[in-house]
């Protein structure tokens, strides 16, 4: 029997690998390597080579799943961090908001008695009682807190934020009319004895029951009634 060339038998080797050669091939590749160690070290070095690609692939594809699954983490994270800093930004701007609206909007601070002067005090013929207010250091006054306390004193507390506000218009005396029935309406009927204007530990007496007040002029009556129908 003619011996066959190792090239040819080297030709045949991956027909023989991958089981795609006829049985005679087969048997005669098997026939070759059992007396020649060359063609089955061939053999062995491609199935060597096989292998290895084989095993890059799997490491690539485990790489892409790790990828893939950091890729996922770190979208979590980012999502998570921006919805923290959307969070830490509201609350910052309510912070802020509060903060201004309690320092410059909040009418919380009561005026001391001596930085404002009540003058001018009288009562109309209608029994409503007219004074005049005057704010000595020119801040703005935007709110006045009235209180009924249970001895029957009426407190006109004027208030400010704690960051006072010079006034742009000072304007000086301002006359204010106080209705006496009608205040005595809207606390219940509860009688009042007697009208201050500032805090209870810091007011000025206006007007207290049995006290005379001037009766007002002619003119005065007149302003009083026409300023009704404005």
């Amino acid at each position: 029997m003619t011996k066959i060339q190792c090239s040819v038998i080297r030709d045949l080797l991956p027909l023989y690998y991958d089981g795609v050669c006829s049985d005679e091939t087969k048997k005669l590749v098997e026939e070759h390597i059992a007396s020649c160690n060359e063609c089955k070290t061939e053999l062995e070095s491609l199935n060597v080579a096989i292998e290895i690609p084989m095993l890059e692939i799997q490491n690539r594809n485990q790489d892409q799943k790790v990828i893939r699954s950091m890729a996922y983490s770190l979208k979590k994270l980012r999502k998570k961090a921006l919805y923290k800093g959307v969070g830490i930004t509201a609350m910052v701007g309510l912070f802020i908001f509060c903060g201004y609206y309690a320092l410059f909007l909040w009418n919380i601070q009561s005026v001391d008695s001596e930085n404002f002067k009540i003058s001018d005090i009288f009562q109309l013929n209608n029994g409503h009682i007219v004074y005049s207010v005057d704010f000595l250091d020119e801040y703005d006054v935007l709110r006045v807190k009235y209180s009924l306390v249970e001895d029957g004193n009426f407190y006109m507390i004027p208030l400010r934020p704690i960051v006072k506000q010079k006034t742009e218009h000072p304007i000086g005396d301002v006359q204010e009319e106080f209705i006496l029935q009608a205040q005595q309406e809207n606390w219940n009927n509860q009688e009042i004895h007697a009208l201050y204007y500032g805090s209870p530990d810091d007011a000025v007496l206006i007007w207290e029951k049995g006290m005379e007040l001037p009766k007002a002029s002619a003119e005065m009556e007149r302003k009083w009634d026409m300023s009704r129908f404005k």
